[in-house]
């Protein structure tokens, strides 16, 4: 199974000040706007709150990130044999997505969008709510999206307890959500799927609302994390979207 994707410590650096190791070597010019996408986000949080100290302190940490990748690339453009990720095409009809080890198949809506980072899965209504979600970002409008994660609790959340379950997950994303500004369920709201244990809850901001579901799969093994997400004006169709794309979701464990 391939290296898989924490998303806990993505959603770290999508809403905190926690800075991951950079995917390039020094001198190597790999441009990952993605700490710097957040950096910026984190400005406009503190300046829409009114603390512009911190929006300011925020925006030379931005420039200092922007400043190390172009010091990076600058002459070296030539030299760098990574390409991006590529798209998948838009699928005019719905189709069965299967993860390239085989492990996580469901359905894929007629015409969305999908962006497949390790073992990370966003979809979208459009490609670019895929891509946004892939940031933590708000899709726009209408729009709806999700993610979809295998990992076991210490892969979803980094440094987590011994002997951790899908509660534990759950707790932890609540509180770092929390602590990023987010509303949240003040209880975790327990969900059996397919006789497997799993809890839930809601999350909302200015921008996004949202549900997340951590599933069991395997007692201190593999889970199966799920969010969907939408602005809040179109929160109402969140929980037919879960239950739907739940319905569709096949594990085939090693």
């Amino acid at each position: 199974m391939k290296r898989l994707i924490i998303l806990y410590t993505s959603l770290v650096l999508w809403l905190s000040t926690i800075i991951i190791p950079a995917h390039a070597q020094t001198n190597t010019c790999y441009i990952d706007l993605s700490a710097a996408a957040a950096t910026l986000v984190q400005a406009q949080a503190q300046a829409s709150s009114g603390d512009n100290a911190t929006a300011i302190a925020k925006l030379r940490e931005l420039q200092a990130q922007l400043d190390t990748i172009i010091a990076n690339c600058e002459g070296n453009a030539q030299d760098n044999t990574r390409s991006a990720p590529t798209t998948p095409p838009i699928i005019s009809t719905d189709t069965i997505f299967v993860t390239d080890d085989g492990i996580l198949s469901f359905v894929l809506p007629a015409g969305w969008g999908i962006l497949e980072r390790d073992n990370s899965i966003f979809i979208g209504t459009s490609v670019l709510t895929a891509e946004s979600l892939s940031q933590f970002g708000a899709p726009i409008g209408t729009e709806l999206g999700a993610a979809l994660v295998l990992g076991t609790p210490a892969q979803l959340v980094p440094n987590i307890r011994a002997g951790a379950n899908f509660v534990d997950v759950l707790v932890a994303y609540q509180s770092q959500l929390g602590l990023s500004g987010f509303q949240t369920s003040e209880e975790l709201i327990p969900v059996l799927w397919r006789d497997s244990p799993s809890g839930r809850f809601d999350f909302q901001n200015i921008a996004m609302t949202g549900i997340m579901q951590v599933i069991e799969l395997q007692p201190e093994g593999l889970h199966l994390l799920v969010f969907v997400a939408s602005t809040p004006d179109n929160s109402g169709n969140l929980e037919v979207f879960l239950t739907d794309l739940l319905d569709s979701v096949e594990v085939n464990l090693p």
